[in-house]
């Protein structure tokens, strides 16, 4: 499927051509990761960073792959993984995102599922968890942190809230979870 390439060759071929130079050169590496790599998930929550990580997607298992190859080659490195997304840049994606563009349309948001649950991160916090850790002291790198709030809120929930703060009141179209999606996903972020 061309998206599985797609994924492969940027997400873990084109992490390992970076960490290929940032060896050789000795460049700082900051690596994008996501909480999709410990999918399914295997343990009690919250999500710690000693997690295991297979991934049940192309995607979780293409960042995966880019993580492994950051920490054979490359040095320093730290890598960060980044609970659900939402926020300006991430229009049209995720619960978040999802809803507002439906709304914006004038369609009805579409919930999946309802009752698993996630870590919303907003995007700007993350570009601070991002600068913050190109700035770490030396004995913060070749970590890897779990980037979120540390809060678990429902897909349910969530998507009140959305309509909430702007002020829709239309119905919500549900329909059935997607199996990559776990049950309950909240970080640890000590």
């Amino acid at each position: 499927d061309k998206d599985s390439i797609l994924a492969f060759r940027t997400n873990a071929w084109g992490t390992r051509n970076m960490g290929l130079i940032s060896e050789k050169y000795h460049i700082p590496t900051v690596y994008s990761s996501t909480g999709s790599v410990y999918m399914p998930i295997k343990g009690e929550m919250p999500i710690t960073e000693k997690f295991d990580c297979t991934g049940n997607s192309n995607y979780a298992c293409s960042k995966r792959l880019g993580e492994l190859f950051l920490v054979k080659h490359a040095l320093p490195w730290i890598i960060l993984r980044y609970g659900h997304l939402y926020g300006r840049d991430k229009r049209f994606h995720g619960l978040i995102g999802g809803y507002l563009s439906k709304i914006r349309m004038g369609e009805k948001p579409v919930l999946m599922g309802g009752d698993q649950t996630n870590d919303f991160a907003y995007v700007l916090d993350v570009a601070m968890a991002n600068y913050l850790a190109l700035i770490a002291e030396w004995d913060k790198w070749q970590q890897i942190y779990n980037i979120g709030t540390g809060e678990e809120i429902s897909a349910r929930d969530a998507g009140k809230m959305v309509c909430e703060a702007v002020g829709y009141t239309g119905g919500v179209e549900e329909v059935k979870s997607r199996s990559v999606d776990p049950q309950r996903f909240v970080y640890d972020v000590s």
